[in-house]
């Protein structure tokens, strides 16, 4: 022990006073310091739960600017299509030739404010309902345009049977084949409000050609062709006892529309040159004798 320690050994003896002092300073020390650690356990507590508040934060911020990064890619997407509504539109104002200082107007309006762009959607709407009557005028020149060529189509349909008839007699009797009346385009006949009509019509002593004209044949024009020669009998009573033949005619052919036709049994007739029609089918064809087919479907 050493002198320090004897001394404070001997001043406690002596003194119980300072010997309580002492011990009521350490009780305090003690309560203090568990306070201390006490409010030291709160405040780790509490920072725990502010790190745990953040991280939450940390979390709903991340999420925001995902929200944010979202936001911004969408807009970027309505900024490009707008982009591109504007790149449309500047077509459109371009093309209206008789328009440029409204294109004029236009482009400057891009560089105003939120009421000068309210005026730009005006102009547009006068734009498309100017564009609307536009359309309607067109659809009107257009209406006219398919009357006239299908007024055209008719007129050139009619010398196209005109020609082709006026030489079908010749043909046929360079072809071998007798006609006792000259091919001719036969009237409408109705029958129970049913009409029936045929491009010509050609009569042999024992046989009836019916024939379908058109400018250059398809096989449309085939299957009319076969149509007609099975309904021909109910319209034409009086061929009853005649062999029936087909023809089809035109001023264009093609070696398809030729094969074809020649396998349903019909003549080919082609005007050829602009000069003269001619039978194109070799003379050993044997034609398809319709008038059974013809009865069958009109008995």
């Amino acid at each position: 022990m050493n002198i320090l320690a004897i001394y404070w050994t001997i001043l406690l003896v002596t003194n119980p006073s300072l010997k309580i002092f002492i011990m009521t300073e350490k009780e305090e020390i003690w309560r203090t310091l568990r306070e201390v650690a006490e409010n030291l356990k709160r405040t780790n507590e509490t920072l725990d739960r502010v790190i745990e508040a953040q991280k939450e934060d940390k979390e709903r911020i991340d999420k925001l600017l995902e929200v944010q990064k979202e936001q911004k890619e969408r807009l970027d997407e309505l900024l490009e299509a707008q982009k591109e509504q504007k790149e449309r539109l500047d077509r459109l104002i371009e093309s209206q030739e008789k328009d440029k200082e409204r294109i004029n107007e236009l482009f400057e309006l891009h560089k105003q404010t939120q009421m000068e762009l309210r005026e730009l959607k005006e102009r547009q709407e006068q734009t498309e309902r100017e564009i609307i009557e536009l359309r309607e005028a067109q659809k009107e020149s257009y209406k006219n345009l398919t009357k006239s060529i299908s007024d055209l189509n008719g007129t050139w349909q009619n010398y196209t049977e005109n020609i082709i008839l006026e030489g079908f007699e010749y043909a046929a009797r360079k072809y071998g084949l007798r006609l006792i009346q000259p091919a001719f385009k036969p009237p409408i006949r109705r029958i129970k409000g049913e009409d029936f009509e045929i491009d010509g019509i050609a009569v042999g002593l024992d046989f009836v050609i019916v024939i379908e004209t058109k400018t250059k044949p398809t096989r449309k024009a085939i299957k009319q062709l076969e149509s007609n020669l099975k309904r021909f009998l109910k319209f034409y009573p009086e061929y009853r006892n005649y062999r029936i033949y087909g023809a089809i005619a035109g001023i264009v052919s093609s070696d398809e529309i030729k094969d074809l036709a020649e396998s349903k049994g019909f003549f080919v007739i082609k005007h050829k040159d602009g000069k003269d029609v001619k039978i194109l089918n070799e003379k050993n064809f044997k034609p398809k004798d319709y008038s059974k087919t013809s009865l069958s479907n009109n008995s």
